[in-house]
């Protein structure tokens, strides 16, 4: 039997109302992990850490064991959420606390290369600017507010703040016209330096700056500065699936 470890985790088990097993797992349990960074699942084998069973709804730290590490190399790191399934059924999601293997440890300080260039006041007399942006020399499509990004401090994750203008459509008297929209909004891209993936948040903001980045979560005002946090009180969002969904370069990446 195959007992190496690559990571402990904190492992919650949904109940079988939110679609999770409807009985108990044991110690060896053997599902499909899923990270959030990956297109793929993978097997894994969980070792419950001092009890042997789990019923829906319980939480377990638990040593896991992932099948074909290969595909991960340099790319686990604490705090991680990842699901685990039976299928493409989620059954529970987990939450990295230490990596054992050091094979799948990410490594920090991949800080990117950041330029802004191009930038103009866009709203008029004193209002932000805004201009494009180059990472790595790479010019990303639409543009950003002027040197708002983040950064975790390891230099792992980074996230811009990406101006759009996106063009609403309303049809009119019973749909015999139609005009259009042009509605300015802003959103959160967020750059994973250590496996060169992009996240893009699903959300839109009509006024927002980025104040901070943690591991798991994004800090912001409905402002275009960092001033006044009585009348513009910081807020967060979660880094997650929920919230972000990954992109391909090629629908973030001028070409």
């Amino acid at each position: 039997m195959i007992t190496t470890t690559d990571f402990i985790a904190l492992l919650k088990y949904r109940t079988a109302e939110e679609g999770g097993r409807l009985t108990p797992a044991h110690s060896g349990y053997r599902p499909q992990i899923e990270f959030p960074f990956a297109k793929m699942q993978t097997g894994c084998i969980q070792t419950f850490i001092d009890q042997d069973t789990v019923a829906p709804g319980e939480s377990v730290t638990a040593s896991i064991k992932i099948i074909g590490t290969e595909y991960f190399k340099g790319q686990l790191y604490e705090n991680l959420e990842f699901n685990f399934c039976e299928g493409a059924r989620i059954i529970g999601t987990g939450k990295i606390i230490s990596i054992v293997n050091p094979v799948l440890q990410r490594k920090a300080d991949n800080k990117p290369s950041i330029l802004y260039y191009d930038s103009y006041e866009h709203f008029g007399m004193s209002g932000p600017s805004i201009g494009k942006l180059q990472v790595n020399t790479i010019e990303l499509k639409q543009e950003f507010l002027d040197w708002n990004f983040v950064k975790t401090l390891n230099n792992t994750l980074f996230a811009f703040n990406r101006f759009e203008i996106q063009k609403i459509k309303t049809k009119h008297l019973f749909g015999l016209f139609t005009t259009t929209q042009a509605v300015k909004q802003f959103r959160i891209l967020v750059l994973d330096s250590a496996t060169n993936t992009w996240y893009i948040s699903k959300g839109y903001w009509k006024a927002l700056f980025l104040t901070h980045l943690l591991i798991d979560t994004v800090y912001f005002t409905n402002a275009f500065h960092d001033g006044d946090r009585k009348s513009f009180p910081e807020e967060s969002i979660a880094f997650n699936r929920t919230n972000f969904r990954a992109v391909d370069e090629s629908e973030i990446v001028e070409m």
